[in-house]
């Protein structure tokens, strides 16, 4: 649950769903849930590897060996799998991102040389998805020739064709689940 404010909006909006405000919610938990989760599977591995038999039970009831192993794999593999999550906010744009189409047409060269950039200040994001997730809105609004959202400055750098209209690349960004405002022009 430490990382749903990663996943599960992508979860939702795969599914059809608005996702916005969900990513906040569990964003502000994720602290906590990351030490409920760790201190959960400390109590799981002393218990496997380092509770001792209390001294008034029987010596000869050997318990199943392949029981023992089965509780084993599944530990480690509980482990990984808390660690792929906990870490998803870390590398969760770079998946994507590697593996996003860009699915805006070549553009002619004389329509590059009249784009104009504009850079948006993008308030509300969690982690690299968020990013990805922006990017893909402002890619749908007409007249944008490139975006790119950088989650480490919280800006959005966009190429229009002149005319389009700012307020639509809020729009996207709100669309996104996310706050938006115009910072600069170049």
């Amino acid at each position: 649950m430490s990382s749903a404010c990663c996943w599960l909006p992508l979860l939702l909006i795969g599914l059809g769903f608005s996702a916005g405000g969900i990513g906040g919610f569990f964003d502000a938990y994720r602290p906590h849930l990351l030490g409920v989760t760790a201190l959960l599977l400390g109590l799981a591995f002393y218990l496997t590897y380092f509770q001792r038999k209390p001294a008034d039970q029987d010596c000869c009831d050997v318990p199943n060996k392949k029981l023992i192993i089965f509780n084993k794999v599944m530990l480690w593999g509980s482990t990984v799998l808390v660690a792929g999550f906990a870490f998803f906010p870390s590398y969760v744009g770079t998946i994507i991102s590697a593996t996003a189409d860009d699915d805006q047409p070549q553009v002619q060269q004389e329509q590059r040389l009249a784009t104009t950039e504009l850079n948006i200040k993008v308030e509300g994001m969690t982690c690299e998805a968020c990013a990805v997730h922006i990017v893909s809105e402002l890619k749908k609004v007409e007249g944008v020739q490139r975006a790119s959202v950088s989650y480490a400055n919280t800006t959005a750098t966009v190429a229009i064709i002149p005319g389009t209209e700012a307020a639509l690349l809020i729009r996207a960004v709100e669309t996104a689940g996310y706050t938006g405002r115009l910072v600069s022009t170049e």
